[in-house]
């Protein structure tokens, strides 16, 4: 017998025939909404969809997960790890702290981002629940539904899932060879491997996203913060409206914040150096091997710890896109990166430069091994 929905009030009902109808109705035509409905990640889209089945004679070398704590080799500084421990024993963060973060380290977050040409103050800063929330933040207090944002291709996808979600579109502008980039996100403005110069974003009027995880090396570690800048009345509507936005949840995690003081000031330079030798030993080794694969061309990057290497399609006949590529290298040599498609950038792979170096040394033999065995000479 159909179970019936119980109505409870501080009336009696003698008969169903006194209950509303929302009551009685044996069933809901509840829909998800718009929102949940065009959110979509590209990556996680592409890759669930991917027939990906490695090679059983040779062990799994993953070079897809942009997470540099997966194996193991690149470990946080004890610092930040003494830092988050004092914090939760403190007892001092264990309630809500305010929307924008605790004044105590967004003042250490100015004084860690100040700069010549641009002192930052503790006001200019709002803290957030991870690099994504920030920019979140930084789309929706600028756009609204049917307007649009440039994002760069390739790119981070989350853009376009951030924003298409609540209806703003994005349209792209092309990287050429990465010989300019401007990056606003600024995650990886501390992993810099070989640029001559490095000019800090706060030095000109805008936004500005951070997040210390990649650099300090732990994958979510729940903070990132947004920086504002210039005194005129436009930046302080935007910082209005930021500090509005933050209202929508309960702050970024307190713990965090508590330790945030001592970790920015007591990190060691000699750490972050450390994992940078690491990424850019990775980044030379890789493009080393794979620029002589017939075949391939690898962009030598100039930060963060990523590789785009172009695929000559032409020379690979008998795959159809980069996805094709992809799944039979996975298939016949036990290598996954990520095909360009993810980023809108169809025809290269991207290669993560964090894995242990007798990993990548024989990942990008496996890579240029398959190449080689499935190159069309004409």
């Amino acid at each position: 017998m159909p179970s019936k929905v119980v109505y409870i009030s501080s009336q009696i009902h003698d008969s169903d025939d006194e209950l509303p109808n929302f009551v009685t109705r044996r069933s809901w035509n509840v829909m998800p909404s718009k929102l949940a409905v065009n959110t979509v990640n590209p990556i996680r889209k592409i890759v669930e969809n991917m027939k990906i089945t490695p090679n059983p004679k040779k062990y799994m070398i993953a070079l897809s997960i942009g997470d540099p704590t997966v194996f193991g080799n690149l470990k946080p500084c004890e610092k930040i790890t003494e830092a988050i421990v004092d914090s939760v024993r403190s007892k001092k963060f264990n309630g809500y702290g305010t929307s924008v973060g605790l004044e105590e380290a967004r003042e250490a977050v100015a004084v860690y981002t100040s700069c010549p040409g641009a002192s930052i103050e503790a006001k200019d800063v709002i803290l957030n629940s991870g690099c994504s929330h920030a920019l979140e933040m930084c789309m929706t207090v600028l756009a609204n539904p049917g307007q649009n944002i440039l994002a760069p291709r390739p790119g981070f996808p989350l853009y376009r899932t951030l924003a298409e979600s609540t209806g703003i579109e994005v349209k792209y502008y092309e990287l050429l060879s990465y010989d300019v980039i401007f990056h606003a996100m600024w995650m990886f403005h501390n992993i810099a491997l070989s640029w001559d110069v490095f000019i800090s974003l706060f030095v000109v009027p805008n936004m500005k996203c951070d997040s210390r995880e990649k650099k300090q090396v732990y994958a979510c570690s729940g903070r990132a913060f947004l920086g504002l800048k210039q005194s005129n009345n436009l930046i302080l509507q935007i910082r209005k409206g930021l500090q509005s936005l933050s209202q929508k949840i309960m702050g970024p995690c307190t713990l965090v914040q508590g330790a945030l003081p001592t970790i920015l000031k007591e990190t060691s330079q000699q750490f972050y150096n450390g994992t940078i030798e690491c990424v850019r030993r990775n980044a030379e080794k890789s493009y080393t091997i794979l620029s002589k694969v017939p075949g391939l061309n690898p962009i030598m990057p100039a930060g963060a710890m990523y590789m785009m290497v172009g695929i000559d399609m032409d020379r690979f006949g008998e795959f159809k896109s980069d996805l094709e590529f992809v799944e039979r290298m996975v298939s016949e040599q036990s290598v996954f990166c990520l095909p360009g498609t993810c980023f809108n950038y169809p025809d290269f792979i991207r290669i993560v430069l964090t894995v242990p170096e007798e990993q990548m040394q024989e990942a990008c033999e496996r890579i240029a091994d398959f190449c080689n065995h499935h190159y069309e000479c004409y």
